[in-house]
């Protein structure tokens, strides 16, 4: 979890450089927002922002090559500790609060960290019970603990798929035209 999200000195959006700007032909030229320095108050965990920058970005570099395997949120109290999360990070975001600059790319790591199928029969308990579980690991700073367990499954997923390619009988359409009639 992001912790401390308050207030800090940075320009709120009223106070920042328009996004865009004509020129003197007229034309309009768009900027990205400026981001203010972090505030250090705010720390995922045990980590102080410049670790908590490093985590997430390195954890970000390596989960936009996952694979989709994500299970949906569950209703009830896990469900609504998850959505409340996410709706912290973007709320960070659109405030131009504290951690602004990291409030996007940590709600795209915890959704695809947090919400992994166990594996491929994980019954509606087990999504409830591995969220728990990792949502406490979340709000410890336990993220390198995360990605493990991400590549883990990851890895049986890639695995899982190689080996159903390789199925002897795949590629028999006519055993497999007899068994459809």
């Amino acid at each position: 979890l992001l912790a401390s999200l308050g207030d800090s000195s940075q320009p709120g959006p009223e106070q920042r450089a328009p996004l865009a700007a004509p020129t003197p032909h007229g034309d309009v030229v768009y900027t990205l927002p400026t981001y203010g320095e972090a505030n250090y108050d705010m720390v995922i965990g045990e980590f102080d922002v410049p670790s908590s920058v490093q985590i997430v970005s390195s954890a970000y570099e390596e989960i936009v090559h996952f694979g989709s395997n994500q299970f949906p949120i569950p209703s009830g109290a896990v469900g609504n500790k998850f959505v409340a999360l996410i709706a912290r990070l973007y709320q960070c975001f659109g405030e131009a609060g504290a951690g602004e600059g990291l409030s996007i790319k940590a709600s795209m790591v915890a959704t695809q960290l947090l919400l992994q199928r166990p594996h491929r029969s994980a019954a509606r308990q087990e999504h409830v019970d591995c969220l728990q579980r990792r949502l406490a690991l979340w709000r410890d700073g336990n993220i390198n603990e995360l990605i493990q367990e991400a590549r883990a499954i990851q890895k049986k997923v890639r695995d899982a798929t190689a080996q159903a390619g390789k199925n002897p009988r795949q590629g028999d359409d006519a055993r497999e035209f007899a068994s459809l009639i």
